[in-house]
């Protein structure tokens, strides 16, 4: 068995190494000048690979299937301080574990400061300014130019995509804001708070509160006490409360959507008292 030459007496698996991965320079202390040389000296630096090609030899062995042996070789060399481990919280709860209801409850009820707040805004501010830096992670997201608030918009679902093309086609529409509102509830005795989707004000001057949600959501209890929130926030404010659900939205083209919506805000009495839920 051949050990580490830097005195940790840890097995070295490679017989052509001296040395395990970092451990050749364990303990020596750079320099500030020496670290600036050696950042420098990674500058412009091409890779190793630059001009050359894999042989035909190489990609056919490339192409075999790896063998368990060497599958295990690789899990094995791949452990350390967290690399191969499985995460401790995986498949846990708040009910199950009590470590994961500690931490749970170390965040629940979190205010964001106001300083982080403002910075939050600032970069979705030059994001707006810019779409094309606004990252996609997977999620159907991103920016929708309005050209009645003169403004790109954001979206994180597809559904509100489909809404914001509504809103624009929308005669009866002047304006509308996205997420500009702030509700505090309360949740199994937890302070909460929520943020409308829209805001969309109408040539007759009324103004709507709209929730664009998913239908399988709708059965979820805190989706359905942040909703009663919207709903008595809206009807405290004069305001009304519209609930826009996706089966209207795929399943209608968008004029008819407009219309059906717009016969079903005027068919409702009771004004900002009763949601309406297309859908």
């Amino acid at each position: 068995m051949k050990l580490c030459e830097c005195g940790c007496n840890q097995e070295v698996r490679n017989e052509k190494f001296r040395f395990l991965r970092g451990h050749n320079n364990r303990g020596q202390i750079f320099s500030l000048e020496a670290r600036r040389n050696i950042s420098l000296g990674h500058l412009g630096k091409p890779s190793g690979m630059l001009g050359k090609h894999w042989s035909e030899e190489k990609k056919e062995k490339l192409r075999k299937p790896r063998s368990e042996e060497f599958k295990q070789k690789v899990r094995i060399g791949c452990i350390g301080k967290n690399k191969g481990k499985q995460s401790w919280c995986k498949g846990l709860t708040s009910e199950t574990d009590e470590r994961v209801s500690i931490r749970a409850a170390s965040i629940s009820g979190h205010v964001t400061s106001e300083e982080t707040r403002r910075k939050i805004g600032e970069a979705n501010r030059l994001a707006r300014q810019d779409p094309t830096k606004y990252r996609n992670t997977g999620q159907i997201k991103g920016y929708f130019f309005s050209a009645k608030n003169n403004d790109n918009i954001p979206y994180r679902s597809s559904y509100e995509l489909e809404y914001l093309k509504q809103l624009e086609s929308d005669p009866l529409v002047v304006t509308y804001e996205y997420e500009s509102l702030r509700i505090e509830y309360q949740f199994n005795g937890v302070s909460r708070t929520t943020i409308p989707d829209f805001l969309v004000h109408y040539t007759d001057g009324h103004t709507e509160l709209v929730e664009v949600k998913a239908n399988w959501c709708l059965n979820d209890e805190s989706i359905r006490c942040k909703l009663e929130a919207v709903k008595r926030y809206a009807s405290k404010s004069n305001l009304l409360f519209l609930l826009v659900t996706e089966t209207c939205l795929s399943s209608l083209t968008s004029e008819a959507t407009v219309e059906a919506t717009r016969i079903a805000r005027n068919s409702i009495s009771g004004g900002a008292n009763e949601p309406i839920q297309t859908g």
